[in-house]
């Protein structure tokens, strides 16, 4: 597995194209070096940029209720962005690793909690993997 971690912002992804790190990774996967190509990011629209290569095969995300919905006028509002990469990633096979089931320790408390009350351990990893395209859960806080 070839991976990079924490592609975030658009900086990091032109250091990691400019840097020739992206080329020396394609380079080893069609060596036959490396099978898979990977990355891990919290931004749904860099994670849409590194999917758009078609050479990813699979990402570690950030997953959990707290990022996945929005509280307008005090009503949850599940992403319609986070939703469509989930089904993009099932319907093209590249498997999704959840990070940040817990929401750094957010949701497992009902005075950081955005739903105003505590979820347990095992609803926030259930939660994650029942999304699409969802492979794997490695919860930590």
């Amino acid at each position: 597995m070839g991976y990079i971690h924490c592609i975030d912002e658009m900086s990091d992804y032109n250091d990691v194209i400019s840097s020739g790190l992206w080329d020396y990774m394609k380079h080893l996967k069609s060596a036959g070096v490396i099978r898979h190509l990977g990355f891990s990011s919290h931004s749904p629209s860099m994670a849409r940029r590194l999917l758009e290569t078609n050479l990813m095969d699979m990402f570690m995300f950030s997953i959990n209720p707290a990022y996945d919905f929005s509280f307008e006028s005090g009503e949850a509002c599940y992403s319609e962005e986070r939703a469509s990469l989930f089904r993009d990633c099932e319907k093209d096979g590249i498997g999704i690793s959840v990070m940040k089931a817990f929401g750094g320790g957010q949701l497992l408390n009902p005075k950081t909690s955005p739903f105003k009350r505590e979820l347990t351990r095992y609803q926030c990893i259930q939660y994650a993997l029942d999304r699409p395209g969802v492979l794997t859960c490695l919860p930590g806080i």
